[in-house]
């Protein structure tokens, strides 16, 4: 709409783009990837289906290697209709009051070897004592058909200066760190997937935290015989998140949360292009002395997360759905639930910003969110969770570690005072005038 389009709800919009692959490569796997798109949407790249998503703010990956042309013009095509059970369930074109649809977010190709890392899950924290730290990766590795038997996982570990930093790293089978082996392992042959899991031990680290958001980083490189085949990036910051009692600490320190709801809006692109202001925000965020952000009502772009992570923000990312209740308190949306909350949590679970993972905002307490309050536990069991419901005030829906009430009679110190966990006022201060 921003651009003179008003996209319809109810009816198909497509959208075609011809784009040259580079030629040198061929014989590498070559991915598509959105980090979002408005809309329930089925793509085609040069006449073949790729597939169909409809998990709003949250990417949508697809491998084209099998229909990618590399050195020739490729044709992609996209058929777009915003009026969805996503749609539905996140209500984001109602309270945005006009029509939602298109592509509001970055979109990339790009190629990897045909032997890759396929996924990877990062978890930096620190010991019981507050004193070392341990980065958990859970890796897969891909490579095809292909059989696999010279492979190694090489880790470095940066501070902020560049220099490397002492570490070791051991597998699930050892037992102790041992200070002065090299920080790498080798994978066993394998053909198709095998996934590995280690930890690297590092002595005493800066630790992060809103105040002193200390950062590393993470190298993760993929090795065949001594040859890099793939190499992976990350920053990391090392902190450990604790409920106790009513309280919420972060390395071992309380700390009292004082934010603001944070909404992507651009007054001329609209929700399309706004990460080119993540970093501003938080800036000015943080100068006007909050620590925390709730991303109200969906999960926001990578850029505003890293630029939490540089300067030091805590972070509440909330899923993309608001007000859910009536004839969508049904379990036949339960796949619709959470396709993008697991997505959210995967894309979002590497930065230390991120202290809390919110359900959705201002919806009926049932089944639906039941089964993503689980899920996202065992997705991970590192961060609380919390969830603004109507049914608040009844003990048999306590499913987070967080209480969240919305305007609340003051005073707030009788809030929910029988509730034993930590509470939330996830939203108190409303200056829309009517």
């Amino acid at each position: 709409l921003q651009q003179g389009f008003d996209v319809p709800q109810d009816k198909p919009v497509a959208v075609a783009r011809e784009f040259v692959i580079p030629k040198a490569w061929a014989g590498n796997r070559i991915i598509l990837r959105f980090d979002a798109i408005h809309a329930g949407t089925r793509y085609w790249l040069n006449g073949h289906e790729l597939g169909y998503s409809e998990n709003l703010f949250t990417p949508v990956e697809w491998d084209i290697t099998e229909a990618a042309q590399p050195g020739q013009t490729n044709r992609f095509d996209l058929e777009m209709k915003v009026a969805t059970v996503s749609e539905a369930l996140s209500t984001s074109s109602g309270y945005a009051f006009h029509n939602l649809g298109g592509i509001d977010r970055s979109v990339r190709v790009f190629a990897l070897p045909p032997t890759h890392v396929r996924e990877m899950h990062v978890n930096a924290a620190l010991d019981k004592d507050y004193r070392d730290g341990e980065i958990g990766l859970h890796l897969v590795l891909e490579s095809g058909k292909v059989r696999e038997k010279d492979l190694a996982i090489v880790l470095k570990l940066q501070d902020a200066t560049g220099k490397d930093v002492k570490q070791s790293v051991v597998t699930s089978a050892a037992t102790e760190p041992a200070w002065d082996v090299l920080p790498c392992v080798v994978v066993e042959p394998f053909a198709g997937s095998r996934a590995v899991d280690l930890v690297a031990y590092v002595a005493k680290p800066l630790q992060w935290s809103a105040e002193k958001p200390h950062l590393y980083r993470l190298v993760v490189e993929l090795r065949r015989g001594g040859k890099t085949l793939e190499r992976i990036e990350r920053n990391v910051g090392f902190r450990n998140i604790e409920i106790r009692g009513r309280q919420v600490y972060v390395n071992g320190q309380r700390v009292k949360l004082a934010g603001a709801c944070h909404h992507e809006f651009d007054p001329l692109t609209g929700r399309a292009g706004t990460a080119v202001h993540a970093e501003t925000d938080v800036r000015l965020l943080k100068e006007a002395n909050l620590n925390y952000i709730r991303t109200s009502h969906y999960p926001p772009n990578a850029e505003l997360l890293d630029a939490a992570d540089r300067l030091g923000m805590y972070v509440e990312v909330e899923a993309p759905f608001c007000w859910v209740g009536g004839a969508l308190d049904s379990s036949t949306n339960l796949s619709a639930t959470l396709t993008p909350t697991s997505a959210m949590v995967d894309y979002h679970h590497r930065h230390p910003s991120v202290l809390v993972w919110s359900l959705a905002n201002e919806s009926h307490f049932n089944l639906q969110f039941l089964a993503s309050a689980r899920m996202v536990k065992e997705l991970d069991p590192t961060r609380p969770t919390t969830f603004n419901h109507d049914f608040a005030n009844n003990p048999s829906a306590r499913i987070t570690d967080i209480a969240n009430i919305h305007y609340p009679p003051m005073p707030y110190d009788d809030v929910l005072k029988d509730d034993p966990r930590p509470l939330f006022l996830g939203e108190y201060f409303f200056p829309i005038c009517h």
